[in-house]
């Protein structure tokens, strides 16, 4: 279809398109210089996405368009943000919006949640490459497989203005993570990578992990729910992502939420937040360190000159992880913000982190909720007292979350 419609010739009132007479119902529209209300009957589901392009055509024409989706999608197309979440677009809806250049002007892209496979993430990855002025791209929970990832990363590869991209949520598998890494490893401007929740294994994450070495733009990626560990307790993802870390000179934030890390994981993790010059921020939150682990990261914490958060919420560290944590509190020069929440603390080391909540110079803010249930309430009032009365001296210290307790 050309870019441009025939010129109309004649006003209209009602018009319906109906896909089994489609080409009888477009003669007559493409007719029409004003269209009063124009009603899509859609005899599949979603079928009509593919004439997307030829509605965006007639779009000053149309007063109001039925189903109302369209209309939502119709008001964006051509402009600098485009936000269109689950409205079922499909690959065929992808290619439509592609094919009518609805995306060339933008600077945002986010179609999340929209059944997105491997062509529309094709369609994507070639707007991705050929614009000079794409900077994000949010396809998170859609389905895109290892060869629409190797689109994307591609794409990724040749980019000189994306900065972001999430696509979290499509279960990628390994053979994704290892694509997306590929892409990853020679970008010169992607600075944030958000891979929530895609079954990468211990296999992509060791890809991942070369990627975020060999990045020379990376500061900020999500690798959270991932099986990073493998059923099989297979170390070596956790292990190559600790090393990447200690070697990335630009990566700042890391997300390793619940990928089942435990004490051993915290070994290699300690060091290489140690070592490393610009790691900022850390979230390994609702993992099973333990009270082994928290000593690992105890002495992360006490030894880093950059970090500044972590959040270990949920990750089993008990009494004696507390009581490794509040010396490090005490002596980071660093940490502003800490988190750790549900951890089945005890008065004691309530007692450890207050002590050293009072010798700390930098911290700000600390959550200490949920650590004893109802039925301990006169334990969690005993804690709350201890931290209270423990840090009368702090001077930086503006936010304390001692709730349900």
């Amino acid at each position: 279809m050309k870019d441009k419609l025939p010129p109309p010739t004649e006003k209209c009132g009602d018009m319906k398109l109906t896909l089994l007479t489609l080409q009888a119902d477009v003669i007559a529209v493409i007719k029409c210089s004003k269209i009063t209300n124009l009603e899509i009957v859609e005899e599949h589901k979603y079928e009509f996405y593919q004439y997307l392009d030829f509605l965006y055509r007639l779009k000053e024409r149309i007063g109001d368009i039925t189903p109302r989706y369209y209309k939502d999608i119709l008001f964006q197309l051509g402009g600098d943000h485009i936000s269109l979440s689950s409205q079922h677009l499909g690959d065929s809806g992808v290619l439509a919006l592609c094919r009518g250049r609805g995306l060339d002007r933008a600077i945002t892209i986010a179609l999340p949640d929209n059944a997105i496979g491997r062509p529309g993430g094709e369609a994507i990855a070639e707007r991705i490459s050929s614009s000079k002025s794409l900077t994000s791209v949010d396809l998170h929970g859609n389905n895109l497989d290892s060869e629409g990832g190797k689109a994307i990363a591609d794409a990724i590869s040749s980019s000189e203005s994306l900065t972001s991209i999430d696509l979290s949520q499509n279960d990628g598998g390994p053979e994704f993570g290892i694509e997306i890494a590929k892409g990853l490893a020679v970008s010169k401007s992607l600075t944030s990578v958000n891979l929530y929740e895609n079954n990468l294994g211990a296999e992509g994450g060791k890809a991942i992990a070369i990627g975020i070495s060999s990045s020379k733009s990376l500061t900020e990626i999500n690798l959270a729910r991932n099986h990073l560990t493998d059923s099989g307790h297979n170390m070596t993802g956790i292990q190559a992502i600790a090393a990447a870390i200690s070697a990335s000179t630009c990566l700042t934030s890391v997300n390793l939420e619940g990928n089942g890390l435990d004490a051993e994981a915290a070994k290699a993790l300690g060091p290489a937040i140690s070592r490393s010059s610009s790691l900022t921020n850390v979230n390994l939150s609702l993992n099973d360190l333990g009270p082994e682990g928290a000593k690992s990261i105890a002495d992360a914490i006490s030894e880093s000159e950059s970090l500044k958060e972590i959040n270990l919420y949920g990750n089993k560290l008990g009494p004696e992880g507390a009581k490794a944590l509040g010396p490090a509190i005490g002596v980071s020069k660093s940490l502003t913000r800490i988190d750790l929440s549900a951890n089945h603390l005890d008065v004691e080391s309530g007692k450890a982190i207050a002590q050293g909540l009072s010798n700390s110079k930098s911290m700000k803010s600390i959550n200490l909720s949920y650590n004893f249930s109802y039925a301990d309430r006169e334990q969690g009032q005993a804690f709350r007292k201890a931290i209270e009365e423990g840090i009368p001296v702090n001077t930086s210290l503006t936010n304390i979350d001692l709730s349900n307790n």
